[in-house]
């Protein structure tokens, strides 16, 4: 026989995993997804899609860069914002399986299951989600007001758990403090405040609030099963990807290199970027290059000291086809 506490939790995995948890729908493929204004602060990664409805407003990008599509007040926005907003309910509606109010999470290793928060839930440290090898495992959090992960937070997925089927629903805000390394969409009904050097494996939405950035990298992972994004769970320092554009079609190489005592990481990004330059007096190609040093702490797999930098070369080259040359010739 199980035992009462067993039982209650096999029976709150059953109905979680019949309800197939939350579905992000268009939302899924947006790693920043505002209702008023998203604003970065220095060279920030978005890989996915960003948008804002009902405002239009983005500050940042460029120097921030993103490798899907910008939708600013448009009707594809209106449409993720109102998707998010279904699945911040489809979260809110599943029934809490553990009540972990007044618990701090770091230092938990969690199972599948829906955890629930009558008022502010906190991670200071790590937090472990195991799927214990189920494809189908999920994990929901219901935080009735903010979400605060501390300096150098982390969420770690291991066997098998994927960030694209972590669920945190958040009453009013969410805060992500410097250097947290952090796994699974946050839905917050307000903002989402992300400081420095912060990695999600996972996408950022705001339903009525801003969404905050300093030199991060935010990625998108959709819905486990759809809603767009990627499936993967493990946070990572090497990317491929196309950014967007609205003006000249360039061709951008980014070569990453990451040192510390721990990792050692490369990392090449092929890109269509805006990029400004002035028009070349004959129809040749025209090279640029730029090289950026920048502390980035959150690509470390588990913990690293607070020394470790990036040195960024792009390197920018404008065909002559592309390029406005003298005499009329396009």
């Amino acid at each position: 026989m199980f035992s009462p506490s067993t039982l209650t939790y096999f029976l709150a995995y059953a109905v979680l995993t019949t309800a197939q948890s939350v579905n992000l729908g268009s939302a899924g493929t947006y790693a920043i997804l505002a209702a008023s204004t998203i604003t970065s602060t220095g060279l920030t990664i978005a890989n996915g899609d960003i948008g804002v409805s009902p405002g239009s407003s983005v500050t940042g990008f460029p120097p921030g860069v993103f490798t899907g599509t910008e939708h600013l007040g448009d009707p594809v926005a209106a449409a993720a914002e109102a998707d998010a907003g279904t699945a911040y309910g489809q979260a809110a509606a599943l029934p809490c399986g553990t009540v972990l109010s007044g618990q701090d999470l770091g230092g938990m290793t969690l199972f599948p299951g829906v955890y629930c928060f009558s008022t502010s839930a906190a991670l200071n440290g790590i937090l472990t989600l195991d799927a214990q090898g189920d494809p189908n495992a999920i994990f929901v959090f219901q935080i009735g007001t903010t979400l605060t992960a501390g300096t150098a937070a982390q969420v770690l997925l291991i066997n098998g758990a994927q960030a694209c089927a972590v669920t945190w629903q958040v009453g009013s805000s969410a805060t992500l403090n410097i250097g947290t390394m952090f796994a699974g969409n946050i839905i917050a009904q307000a903002s989402v405040s992300v400081l420095s050097n912060v990695a999600t494996q996972g996408g950022l939405y705001a339903l009525s609030g801003a969404v905050t950035l300093i030199d991060d990298q935010i990625s998108a992972v959709g819905s486990c099963g759809g809603g767009g994004g990627s499936s993967s769970s493990s946070l990572s320092s090497t990317s491929s990807s196309s950014v967007s554009s609205t003006s000249n079609s360039t061709t951008t190489t980014t070569t990453t290199t990451t040192t510390s005592s721990i990792i050692s990481t490369t990392s090449s990004t092929t890109s269509s970027t805006k990029f400004s330059t002035t028009a070349p007096a004959t129809c040749t190609a025209t090279t640029v290059t730029k090289t950026i040093t920048l502390p980035w702490t959150s690509f470390c797999k588990v913990t690293c000291k607070p020394t470790l930098t990036i040195t960024a070369t792009v390197t920018v080259t404008i065909p002559a086809k592309v390029t406005k040359c003298k005499g009329g010739e396009d």
